[in-house]
Order: structure tokens, then sequence, then C-alpha cells
């Protein structure tokens, strides 16, 4: 059974029994509503909700000092469906989640896909209609989060323009911007915007691709791990050197309508993303379709732009998570890459 959502606006998907977890499923700057994913999700036994967290009524036009508290409807929603509540992130999205999970100790998982240790400068202009200057993606109690502004002069290099010099065949990566931007970064800036995950108590998995040409995802994840390690807590990590950006699980249909399927590599991920909320192991065809148009936009006038050819995806070696995770507290621990 299907619910719309007002406030934030979105949809939430009951599963037709009682739910083996719940999950708020976020996208990334580009907006869009995951809402095919929830209804996967409920399809599989969980209550699953797909919001939209910008752009709409009430709300900033672009990713731009987004009040964390917009978020908290949804979350009891959810909560009182299932005590089991995971939240599912992805790109600026894992970014909202990490931060959501570190405040809100009635998530018991937290799943970041391309994730980002820091909290960054908005992707889109803000209440004011402006994008410039840089302010947080987020905000606390009224109050922005400190972030991390990205510089200005960034130009792509040339193996990032493509042979057309603009975007090329495979498209302008902007990975470079965000590692020229932490590497500007004074030592009191990063550690201010850092991402206080050694507060989440719940479980954390985090699926990054070394082919990850928006922002240095493997990176960060590392970041991540090696934080809340320093506190003795341990992350579950997975990744696949091969990956892009944005994951296209199997049966979904990318930007471009092309529908996802897996290779080997994202047969594992999108296997063991699944099974984290209770799903059965799916079935698909041989080859990973990614979204041609990435999860960056506002802004950033370069967008990843994929060709639809066999390639990792961004969710493999979840498959070494065990079924209970929606059901018990499951036991963690770092995977091999």
């Amino acid at each position: 059974m299907e619910h719309l959502l007002s406030a934030p606006p979105g949809v939430l998907v009951d599963p037709s029994g009682e739910p083996r977890c719940a999950v708020l499923v976020l996208s990334g700057s580009s907006g869009r509503l995951e809402a095919d994913r929830a209804r996967r999700l409920a399809a599989h036994g969980a209550a699953a909700a797909a919001i939209t967290y910008f752009g709409g009524p009430g709300q900033p036009p672009g990713l731009c000092e987004v009040a964390l508290e917009a978020f908290t409807p949804v979350l009891d929603l959810l909560a009182a469906r299932s005590e089991h509540l995971v939240v599912w992130g992805a790109s600026k999205g894992a970014e909202a989640a990490l931060l959501l999970a570190a405040a809100d100790e009635r998530i018991r998982t937290v799943i970041a896909v391309a994730p980002t240790a820091y909290v960054w400068a908005n992707t889109g202009p803000g209440a004011d209609r402006n994008e410039r200057p840089w302010r947080s993606s987020w905000t606390r109690a009224g109050q922005p989060l400190p972030f991390l502004a990205l510089v200005n002069g960034w130009e792509p290099s040339a193996a990032e323009r493509g042979a057309d010099g603009v975007h090329g065949v495979d498209g302008v990566a902007v990975r470079g911007w965000y590692e020229a931007s932490l590497a500007a970064a004074g030592g009191e800036q990063v550690r201010a915007a850092s991402i206080p995950v050694e507060q989440i108590h719940g479980q954390v998995v985090l699926a990054a691709g070394g082919d990850d040409r928006v922002w240095p995802s493997t990176r960060f994840a590392d970041d991540i791990t090696q934080r809340r390690a320093s506190h003795d807590l341990t992350t579950m990590v997975l990744t696949e050197q091969n990956a892009g950006h944005r994951v296209v699980l199997p049966g979904e249909a990318a930007a471009g309508g092309v529908v996802g399927c897996c290779g080997a590599a994202a047969q594992r991920l999108t296997r063991a993303s699944a099974r984290v909320c209770g799903m059965p192991r799916a079935r698909c065809c041989g080859s990973a379709h990614r979204d041609p148009r990435g999860d960056l936009r506002g802004h950033l006038r370069w967008y990843l732009r994929d060709r639809a050819r066999p390639r990792a995806s961004a969710l493999s070696a979840l498959s070494a998570l065990e079924p209970a995770a929606c059901r018990g507290t499951p036991t963690i621990g770092r995977l091999p890459g």
C-alpha cells in the first residue's frame, strides 16, 4: 500500500505483511525521487519511504542549507512501523544519512553509497535563489553546519574534458575539484567539517567505487573507517575498483531509460545491499549500466556521463551481510576490498 507524503514530499510504501525493517531512501543532488526503489524494498518486506528534501514546496530550490530536522517526520513514520530503522543514502544523500544517524539513536543501520566523510558546500541555490557565496548544504537548529567550500577557478584536465574539449565520450568528472578543495582546506576546517561518524552506534555500511568520477568516495570511506576505528567502532567497507558513482539495482531503470542489471561484482553488491533489508537474492542478466547523468546537478556544469557499457556496480560485496540484519543486531567488520 502506498501513501503520498507532503512534509517532506514523497511516497511511503508498506509491505503486505509485518515489515522486516523500515528504510528511508535518499537520492543525491540529482534530487530524484527514488519511488521505484522504495517499491522494490516494500515488495520484499520492508516499509520504505522515498522523499525529496530540496526543490519542493517550502524547501530550498537547491541542496543548500537543508534543515536536518526536515527528515524527522518521515523517520517518525518509519520508526512506528519497525524498530529496525535504516537510512540508505547515495552521494549527497549518503552525507545526509550519516549526519542523521549520528544524531538519531533510533537509526540501527546506515547504508552510505558513494559516501563522503565531510560536509560540503551547497550544490544549487538557497532560499534566496543564489548559488554564491558558498554555504553549507545542511543546517541544524537553524545554524549551518561547518563545511568545506569548493575552490574557485578549478578547471578539469584535458583527460577530464574529453575528446570534444567539453564533455567527451565519457563525460567530464569533477572528482579533481573535490580533491583540490580538500587539499586547499586548512586542518581546522577539515576537522570542523568532518561528519561525527563516531557518534553512530548502529551498523555502518559504506559502498564505494574506485572509478567514482564525482568525488573520491573510496578515500572518504577510508577516512570514515579510520575515524570510527579510533573510537573502537567497526565499519563495513565494500569497494569495487571498477565501480562508479551512481548505483542502479537489478531491474531498475537508469535516467536514460536503460534497465540496470549486474555483472559478477555488481551482483554481489546488489544482492548484499538488498539483504540488509531482508530482500532475497535477485537474478540479473550480466552487465551493469549506470545512470548517464551521474548524481550531481545544480551549480556543477560538468556531469558524470558514462557510456552504457559493462561496469561493476557500486554496491558489490554487501553479500557478506547476514539476512538477519533487519531482524536483530548484526555482526559487522571490515571486509577486504
